[in-house]
């Protein structure tokens, strides 16, 4: 899908964003979600604005040249009028986003799932989603509302996209995104681009993701030892199994 020279930008366009929240997180503990809700800065807007713009233009690239809207009024579009409705439409089966889990690695661990209220209704938006839209139309009234909880899931959505993407996959172990486990590399690759069958995990400062669908709703639940390159969620977890199966 792209091409090398792209591949690396869309990681360089990640890597910056991810490392100016992190510079924003040193100085601000982590605490439960309802606080980081709370928490803003004229510093989070870009960052919620540019995570949304890169996911906006991934979906965008999936997206057939032409489809047509369901109903009898639905009419036939072009990508270029596409919006998050669509994007679930067309996409999520094969994406199957709205399965998909990460580990916050800051802080207490969370398990993130910015996806998971991900449909075609209008009438229930994902809440960050619906922050880059009132974002886009006028910054200074809603800056407020780009909260750094909102700004955490935004791109914590952003990395659960691009491990859908298998061009990008590609290049994840020169990112340092994913490690062999002590397996040989061409098969490690081979496997992670598979779409939602990998038993491997995507690293990044903030979040550990899975690239298969899990059933795990917390942290106390995530078995590290079903996983291939394990290592990082052993030493963050402190265990092999789940929590109940490690303290018996």
């Amino acid at each position: 899908m792209y091409q090398e020279e792209v591949v690396i930008e869309v990681f360089e366009w990640y890597q910056n964003i991810e490392k100016r929240l992190v510079e924003i997180t040193s100085i601000i503990p982590f605490s439960s979600e309802s606080d980081l809700k709370k928490i803003y800065s004229p510093r989070l807007v870009p960052i919620m604005v540019e995570t949304c713009s890169v996911i906006d233009t991934l979906f965008r690239d999936l997206m057939p040249e032409e489809f047509q809207r369901p109903g009898p009024k639905g009419r036939r579009m072009t990508r270029n009028g596409a919006n998050i409705y669509d994007y679930y439409r067309e996409l999520e089966s094969n994406l199957q986003l709205g399965a998909s889990k990460s580990l916050l690695l800051q802080g207490k661990p969370v398990v993130l799932c910015p996806f998971k209220k991900w449909s075609d209704q209008s009438t229930s938006p994902l809440d960050w989603w619906r922050v880059y839209n009132r974002l886009k139309h006028d910054r200074i009234k809603c800056s407020k509302e780009a909260s750094l909880f909102h700004c955490i899931d935004a791109l914590c959505a952003l990395k659960q996209l691009m491990t859908k993407i298998p061009s990008l996959m590609e290049l994840s172990l020169r990112f340092g995104w994913v490690q062999t486990g002590g397996y040989n590399p061409t098969i490690t690759i081979k496997e992670i681009t598979e779409i939602n069958a990998s038993k491997y995990v995507a690293y990044s400062a903030f979040f550990a993701t899975f690239l298969s669908p899990v059933s795990w709703e917390g942290p106390d639940e995530i078995r590290p030892v079903n996983l291939r390159n394990n290592e990082k969620l052993i030493a963050h977890l402190g265990r092999l199994a789940t929590k109940i199966e490690h303290e018996t």
